[in-house]
């Protein structure tokens, strides 16, 4: 009667390392929401505190508020073009190692910033971060983990944005914007950690090399039957895609192989399927109420202390709400596997 109990917590302590090793896989992507999320609500604390500073409303303009807040959107829509390329030519790893930098250096900027025209200089540098939560992120997540963990890590990729914001805007009320940096600066470090992964077992098998896309399948997702039919169908499927590629004798232009891509029912359907909530979330208006929560609830109330808890009370309903009762079912899902 010892033996299967054994087993079972056995096989659960073997399902808990793959677990780990995918979710430290992914960390990095996770906290990039975290540090994207931090630096939006950075814009909301900054600007109130500047002003105070210089004693005058006209430290900082409405317009130039509202370039803060945005420069980073538009400095990524190249990125978002470009990251996806480098991924495909170079590979997931390298990618994630040019965020971390990346982020690094804006923070240096960020956190010597001393005047407005300098933090939409230090915002605008991180458009390959938010292009990367737009791009490398799903890339990451579902090349990297099992299909079982896969809704686990969405979920908390989704709700650490928020998580960030929140922290952002505790403590730009409690203390100086700058400590924003710091916090900052801890998970980009951490995030340099990517260097150490290893490559993608999906970009690997796209460039031929099986027996190091077995090795860091089986490394990441155990030996499983599961497993280990999704490793069969990843080596069978780019098999197959390379020597079709490889016995074609007439070379398609990239551009025109990308626009065949496009206008397939295959790759747009889905996509204005999976854009529709982004355009209902943008649309709503709620990141706007996020930036200018402050402006609005003091315009509302005319109490500066009221402003700022209700902005905090509102941060802390949004985390909460991202964490329904069918999502946490995940977790008890994950806890009997």
């Amino acid at each position: 009667m010892e033996m299967p109990k054994n087993n079972s917590k056995m096989k659960k302590s073997i399902c808990e390392i793959f677990f780990l090793r995918q979710f430290f896989t992914c960390s990095t992507v996770v906290l990039n929401f975290f540090i994207f999320g931090l630096y939006m609500g950075a814009t909301t604390v900054i600007v109130p505190q500047l002003r105070k500073e210089a004693n005058s409303t006209d430290a900082v303009t409405p317009e130039m508020a509202s370039w803060l807040s945005s420069i980073s959107s538009y400095s990524a829509i190249p990125w978002v073009f470009v990251l996806p390329l480098l991924a495909y030519r170079f590979g997931r790893k390298l990618l994630l190692v040019l965020v971390s930098v990346n982020v690094l250096v804006g923070n240096i900027v960020f956190y010597n910033s001393n005047n407005i025209k300098e933090l939409i200089i230090s915002q605008a540098t991180l458009g390959i971060l938010v292009a990367s939560v737009m791009t490398v992120t799903i890339m990451v997540v579902s090349e990297y983990t099992s299909p079982k963990y896969r809704g686990i890590i969405f979920t908390i990729k989704s709700a650490t944005f928020y998580w960030g914001v929140w922290v952002s805007n505790v403590i730009g009320t409690f203390y100086h914007w700058r400590n924003i940096a710091i916090v900052i600066f801890v998970c980009g470090i951490y995030n340099l950690s990517a260097i150490f992964f290893h490559e993608s077992p999906y970009w690997l098998a796209t460039k031929g090399r099986f027996d190091e896309c077995a090795k860091v399948h089986r490394w990441l997702k155990g030996t499983e039957e599961d497993s280990e039919e999704e490793l069969r169908k990843l080596i069978s499927s780019q098999e197959g895609h390379l020597s079709t590629k490889n016995g074609l004798n007439i070379k398609v232009p990239k551009h025109i192989k990308i626009f065949n891509i496009l206008r397939n029912r295959r790759f747009y359907k889905p996509f204005l399927y999976a854009s529709l909530p982004v355009f209902l979330f943008n649309f709503s208006g709620k990141i706007v109420c996020t930036v200018y929560a402050l402006d609005i609830i003091k315009k509302i109330t005319s109490s500066e202390k009221m402003a700022y808890e209700g902005m905090l009370i509102l941060d802390a309903i949004t985390v909460l709400n991202i964490y329904p009762k069918q999502k946490t079912k995940l977790f008890k899902k994950y806890k009997n596997t």
